[in-house]
């Protein structure tokens, strides 16, 4: 939720999934209107994606690290079927 258009937070969420740092705080009673709105526009996106004949892989990414989210995003792709992945880690340069 705290990577929706802050550019402060989405430095700072990703410095702690990289490595030691500050776990994030939990969201606001305030930002669940935004979660659910955010949650919905992505389903729908989904579902267009997986009608027009795409395929859509999810990686549940629970207890991953920003590293193995992206090996387990990059696995699922490279399978083969699959041209998005939902919730899934995305790395650039070492991190990966």
């Amino acid at each position: 939720m705290r990577l929706a258009g802050c550019a402060h937070a989405t430095t700072l969420e990703l410095a702690w999934m990289r490595g030691p740092g500050a776990a994030p705080a939990g969201d606001s009673e305030a930002a669940q209107p935004l979660r659910r709105h955010g949650d919905a526009h992505e389903a729908r996106h989904l579902a267009r994606l997986r009608a027009a004949g795409r395929g859509v892989v999810g990686i549940v990414k629970d207890g991953m690290s920003l590293a193995q989210g992206a090996a387990a995003a990059r696995a699922a792709l490279d399978r083969g079927g699959a041209r998005c992945a939902t919730g899934a880690a995305a790395a650039v340069g070492d991190a990966a």
